[in-house]
């Protein structure tokens, strides 16, 4: 009899599914852009309505869905789980937090926006904290990019990832139901979703999202999952931030869900080659945008809004471009390298076996 595992590892998700979810992960990038531009750009209200009708909750917790998923399909192959982790996350990620020092050298140390005063960290540490993932943990966040706090989250999780792999799916329910029970309860435990959380408290009240998308990769196929999946979901969002709009909200939420678990098995040629694209451009565009956008309304304070949006956009596709693709080709080189040194010291070991 197979195992849970097991199962999961023979039955990966199609490529039309990861095109879907691209372009999904783009969206939701794009939701908590307008989130943060809205006050300091003066975003009109049509478009702004697309955060203050959803809300960048619903976003959120739309991330960490997609996140769960994927890394269940990621840790299928244990081998090499964390370096792929930190390979793709870590040069974009540093880049990131340089950029986001880059206004304090600019403006000074404390400068003035459209909506508020940033003040620089009094010391170095929470570059360090962040540079080590310690943002939420053992480090406060950094003004001028204050995204980041998610990404301390994710790493939290992508620790514990091979660990989750390993464990009965009914095990995996209880952490769900634990952390499902100190997010209901937080207010009552002194607890906060925040990027001032300590200890990880953070990681911990917001659980629950990313394992029912890790649970949804294993048993994907089951009708029990999916009602799980979609009707989970979708009820504990108004309580993330209760008044915001719950029911637009639930919507992205089951529209995330739905693309995770109904998602065609194949797409046009051309629309998935988009889709991907956009996914790429997602994780740039999530880490950056922040700083990119005080460098643009502070130094260039006669921009229009549009003109911000596309520079931030245009940004992250030049960290795409600048960093992000070259990492990679250089990691696959790399790895063809050391493929072919392995070939050639199998060959001097056993040279009987050249035809």
């Amino acid at each position: 009899m197979k195992t849970e595992t097991q199962a999961a590892a023979e039955n990966p998700g199609s490529d039309g599914q990861w095109a879907v979810l691209a372009a999904v992960r783009f969206l939701l990038a794009f939701i908590i852009l307008i989130d943060h531009a809205g006050p300091w750009v003066g975003i009109p209200g049509w478009l702004y309505a697309l955060e203050t009708r959803v809300g960048h909750p619903a976003a959120m917790i739309g991330f960490f869905l997609i996140s769960g998923y994927s890394i269940c399909h990621s840790v299928q192959r244990p081998e090499g789980f964390y370096r792929r982790r930190l390979t793709r996350l870590y040069p974009l990620y540093i880049t990131s937090i340089v950029i986001a020092a880059i206004p304090f050298l600019l403006f000074g140390f404390a400068f003035e926006t459209r909506s508020s005063i940033i003040h620089a960290p009094r010391t170095v540490w929470p570059f360090i904290g962040h540079a080590l993932f310690l943002q939420g943990v053992a480090s406060d966040w950094i003004m001028t990019n204050t995204a980041l706090w998610s990404l301390s989250v994710e790493v939290i999780y992508y620790l514990f990832a091979p660990l989750f792999h390993r464990q009965k799916s009914h095990v995996l329910l209880i952490f769900t139901a634990a952390s499902t029970a100190a997010y209901l309860g937080r207010n009552a435990l002194g607890l906060k979703i925040s990027p001032h959380g300590v200890y990880g408290e953070t990681a911990a009240l917001l659980l629950w999202c990313w394992l029912l998308g890790f649970l949804a990769y294993r048993h994907r196929q089951e009708r029990w999952m999916q009602i799980l999946l979609i009707v989970g979901a979708t009820a504990l969002l108004p309580l993330y931030q209760p008044g915001s709009n719950p029911e637009f909200g639930a919507g992205l939420i089951c529209a995330v869900c739905f693309a995770i678990l109904f998602s065609p098995p194949a797409l046009n040629a051309r629309f998935a080659k988009v889709a991907l694209y956009l996914g790429d451009v997602s994780y740039p565009l999530y880490v950056s945008h922040f700083p990119l956008m005080l460098l643009l309304t502070v130094g260039l304070p006669w921009l229009p809004w549009w003109s911000v949006l596309a520079g931030i956009i245009a940004g992250a596709v030049l960290l795409l471009h600048g960093v992000d693709y070259p990492y990679r080709r250089y990691q696959k080189a790399k790895a063809v390298h050391a493929a072919n040194r392995r070939a050639r010291e199998h060959l001097a070991v056993h040279p009987s076996n050249i035809s």
